[in-house]
């Protein structure tokens, strides 16, 4: 059974994981959604946009650095939902 309150968590971490996304360099973030959400290897990614594998892991570096600085309040509550499943 889910709690109402642990919904209401996973939507709200959702909005700032989109919020996040959304708010990077059109570029990386673009990147960053061949990787993510299209599942694209990062040679693949390469190919696609004619640069470098560097140049891909550089602004998925960008990417996740930007994601954790968003969510690092939501970092501890998340490693307690894992540690205690």
């Amino acid at each position: 059974r889910v709690k109402f309150y642990q919904i209401y968590q996973d939507l709200e971490l959702e909005g700032k994981i989109m919020q996040s996304v959304s708010s990077l360099p059109e570029f990386t973030r673009e990147i960053f959604e061949m990787s993510r959400h299209d599942g694209l290897k990062y040679e693949e990614i390469a190919a696609r946009k004619n640069i470098t594998i560097d140049i891909v892991k550089y602004h998925i570096r960008l990417s996740l650095n930007q994601l954790r600085h968003d969510l690092r309040d939501y970092l501890p509550f998340w490693l307690t939902l894992f540690l205690f499943m």
